[in-house]
């Protein structure tokens, strides 16, 4: 995790947020604490993309989508809102190593390996 940048939100709903945690092509990650103290990853949409009917409804999409997997697969996703017109995903935080840092220390995966750290990697840290 990295510091927040500037201009990235302090809080996202009711959700403040801590840390950077990486960035897509579709938005964000960032850090954050639920009102229960849980720790959460909230995906925000990048600005630019706020205005583009079509990039709106493939994000709305994917949380559809992330909702309908099974819980030991994903990350559970706990909200979907808009921050200033751009939407969100809140989902749980799933701590681990990302995929780049596992390939870089470990070599491309294959096989059991490939299919085992998919599984784990739907939800976790983006970077």
């Amino acid at each position: 995790m990295r510091p927040l940048r500037p201009g990235d939100p302090l809080a996202v709903g009711a959700y403040q947020l801590s840390g950077f945690l990486g960035e897509g092509g579709q938005g964000s990650v960032h850090l954050g604490t639920a009102p229960s103290g849980e720790r959460v990853a909230i995906k925000v949409l990048h600005a630019r993309f706020a205005d583009d009917p079509s990039a709106v409804r493939r994000f709305g999409h994917e949380a559809e989508v992330a909702r309908r997997v099974a819980e030991f697969c994903t990350a559970r996703v706990l909200e979907v809102g808009a921050l200033d017109a751009r939407p969100y995903i809140v989902s749980e935080h799933v701590d681990g190593p990302s995929l780049q840092q596992r390939v870089a220390e470990a070599g491309p995966l294959t096989g059991a390996s490939l299919a085992a750290a998919a599984v784990e990697q739907v939800g976790a840290d983006p970077r």
